[in-house]
């Protein structure tokens, strides 16, 4: 039991056993380099596999930058800090881009389409601005990854007092342009492979708060974490991308997250374009 020592200490103080102060990992257990196995959990049985005595007493791990973390109690785990894939429709809907073989042809002669270039060719056809529901589905060139190390708070569900996440935090892309008329930023995290896991909530919302942190984002720019999870299935000559779009239930510009208040905010696509390479 890794952190077995945090639920011993939780059940022995006065905080009613809902949540444990932030704190550096090897400072407190005295493991040294096994902070990320143990603290960068992205998928829920990941977590239940890596701290079962957690999960067990319904103690969840928040991630707050530079290996230091923080428990919060919660009923349900999986509901409140996870997503599912089985959100994602199991059959698509063909999808007709408009680019010509010119511009696709950098994404044709590469051995393979990894989850960076599923994303960019994404944007290229146009398939995810349809995914997220965007009004013009012209082709946008896809920004490289934008990590830094960034600073923002994270609501604790059982104080008044936030969490302050100050570490690293990747961000996979970017994708501006309007919906229903309104200019909207849809911050995308990307995954390869087919739908069969869950995502961790923080994954959808630490990207937008970093960005938000840096003040850039005027407020009448709506900001929209989105899941992205794209493969290619060469046996029937078609590319799949499954999209889903969140609401946080907060501004992130100044306010913290809950991130068990991050919802779905319509329903998830899948979209697949065939034969685009011949």
């Amino acid at each position: 039991m890794t952190l077995g020592k945090c639920l011993t200490e939780l059940q022995l103080g006065s905080s009613g056993n809902k949540w444990f102060p932030k704190t550096k990992f090897t400072e407190y257990t005295g493991i040294k380099g096994k902070t990320p196995q143990n603290l960068s959990i992205d998928h829920h049985q990941n977590f239940v596999n890596t701290h079962p005595d957690l999960n067990d007493e319904g103690m969840y791990l928040f991630r707050l930058g530079r290996g230091t973390f923080s428990l919060v109690q919660s009923k349900n785990i999986l509901e409140d800090y996870f997503v599912d894939d089985n959100m994602f429709p199991k059959s698509g809907d063909r999808y007709v881009s408009s680019a010509s073989q010119q511009d696709l042809f950098s994404f044709s002669i590469m051995p393979k389409l990894t989850e960076n270039t599923l994303l960019s060719l994404g944007l290229a056809t146009g398939i995810i601005q349809a995914g997220l529901g965007m009004d013009s589905e012209e082709p946008i060139p896809s920004p490289s990854e934008a990590n830094g190390t960034y600073k923002f708070e994270v609501k604790n569900p059982h104080n008044t007092e936030n969490f302050t996440h100050d570490g690293q935090v990747e961000i996979d892309t970017v994708v501006f342009g309007k919906m229903n008329g309104k200019y909207t930023l849809f911050v995308i995290e990307g995954k390869e492979g087919k739908p069969s896991t869950t995502l961790a909530k923080h994954k959808l919302a630490y990207p937008v708060m970093a960005l938000a942190s840096e003040g850039k984002i005027p407020e009448y720019v709506n900001i929209v974490p989105a899941y992205v999870r794209a493969w290619q299935d060469e046996k029937n000559n078609s590319i799949h991308y499954c999209i889903a779009t969140f609401d946080m239930n907060c501004n992130p510009r100044h306010s913290a997250v809950d991130l068990s208040k991050i919802q779905l905010n319509a329903e998830p696509k899948h979209l697949y374009l065939q034969n685009i390479f011949s």
